[in-house]
C-alpha cells in the first residue's frame, strides 16, 4: 500500500482512478493515457513519475512478436510483426512472446565483450558504467522532454532524467565483430558518462 500511496502523490489526482489495486491489466492502458495527459515538463519530475509507474505497472515498450504471441496482440511493423507490452524488465531476444533486440559492445580487437537487450528501434543516447541509456519519448509532444531507460546487461532497467551528453560518433563496424547478418547494424563510439572512457557499440538502427 505504501507504494501505491507514493505513486498517487507523484502522479497527482488522476492516480485514484487505478490505485485501488496494484495495476490490473485492463486498466494499464487507461492509466498510461492519464499519465501522459498529466506528464510534467520538468525532466526530473517526469522521470521520477515514470519510474514510479514502471515499478507499479511496467512501461509500454515495443518488441518483436514471438512464436507464442497471441494474434490479437500483434502490431504491423515495417520489418515484421511487433507487440507493445507493459514490462518492468527487458525480455531476452529469444523470449517466446516478446523478443528484444541486442546492443553489443566490442573491444579493441573487434570481439563482442558485452550484450544488452533493448526494445526494438532503440536509440542509444549514452552509457554510464554498466547501464546503457536508451532514449525514450514517453509523451510525443514538443514541450515534453524524453527520458532515458537506464538498462543493465541483465535486462533490468530504470527511468532516469534526460540530460545533454557528449554526442555519439559514428564509426565503421570492425570486420571481426561477429555481427549477425543484417543491413541495419550501426557502430558508434560513445563516451562513458561515469569514467570518461571511449567505448564502442553496435546496434541495429530503426527499421523502416
Amino acid at each position: 500500500m505504501r507504494t501505491i500511496v507514493s505513486l498517487a502523490v507523484i502522479l497527482g489526482s488522476f492516480a485514484s482512478a487505478w490505485a485501488e489495486s496494484a495495476c490490473p491489466g485492463e486498466n494499464k492502458e487507461a492509466a498510461w493515457r492519464l499519465f501522459q495527459a498529466k506528464a510534467s515538463k520538468d525532466p526530473t519530475e517526469l522521470a521520477r513519475a515514470a519510474e514510479a509507474f514502471r515499478v507499479e505497472c511496467g512501461l509500454p515498450l515495443a518488441f518483436w512478436a514471438g512464436p507464442k504471441t497471441k494474434q490479437k496482440q500483434k502490431i504491423e511493423h515495417p520489418c515484421g510483426e511487433s507487440v507493445q507490452v507493459f514490462v518492468k524488465a527487458i525480455p531476452s531476444p529469444s523470449d517466446p512472446e516478446m523478443q528484444s533486440e541486442e546492443v553489443l559492445e566490442f573491444g579493441p580487437a573487434g570481439a563482442v565483450i558485452q550484450r544488452w537487450s533493448v526494445p526494438i528501434d532503440s536509440v542509444v543516447g549514452g552509457v554510464a558504467g554498466g547501464e546503457l541509456l536508451i532514449l525514450e519519448e514517453i509523451v510525443e509532444e514538443a514541450n515534453i522532454p524524453p527520458v532515458y531507460l537506464a538498462v543493465s546487461s541483465g535486462g533490468t532497467f530504470r527511468v532516469v532524467p534526460f540530460s545533454s551528453r557528449s554526442p555519439n560518433t559514428s564509426i565503421a563496424c570492425p570486420p571481426a565483430s561477429g555481427l549477425p547478418s543484417s543491413g541495419y547494424w550501426e557502430c558508434w563510439k560513445i563516451v562513458d558518462g561515469e569514467s570518461g572512457a571511449e567505448r564502442r557499440f553496435a546496434y541495429e538502427g530503426p527499421c523502416s
